[in-house]
């Protein structure tokens, strides 16, 4: 069956190899099939290699921190990711990740 609602989110290393960036340790992955945030945040003791990998199922404006911006909200700072697409975002210790529908 083909992911076609809401997000999957996955929070890890990225190291590189071989000229290509690649997911190294895997901290936590969540699906989220309704807008919010994340019920957890990156692991306050996580270096600055840390991403959020974002796969979407529909249009999705995602927004990250410590308490994440409303995603829904026009004036806030937040990224497109078209619905079939994974993005990936750099993150800080403490980060959360947010969502809406576009």
């Amino acid at each position: 069956m083909a992911f076609s609602s809401g997000i999957h989110v996955v929070c890890c290393t990225v190291s590189e190899r071989d000229n290509a960036a690649l997911l190294r340790e895997v901290y936590w992955a969540r699906t989220m099939s309704g807008a919010g945030a994340t019920d957890i945040a990156v692991p306050t003791g996580a270096n600055t290699s840390v991403m959020f990998e974002i796969a979407a199922g529909v249009d999705a404006f995602i927004t990250r921190g410590a308490t994440p911006p409303d995603p829904a909200s026009a004036s806030s700072p937040r990224v497109l990711v078209r619905a079939g697409e994974t993005r990936n975002l750099f993150c800080d210790p403490g980060d959360k990740l947010a969502w809406a529908a576009a």
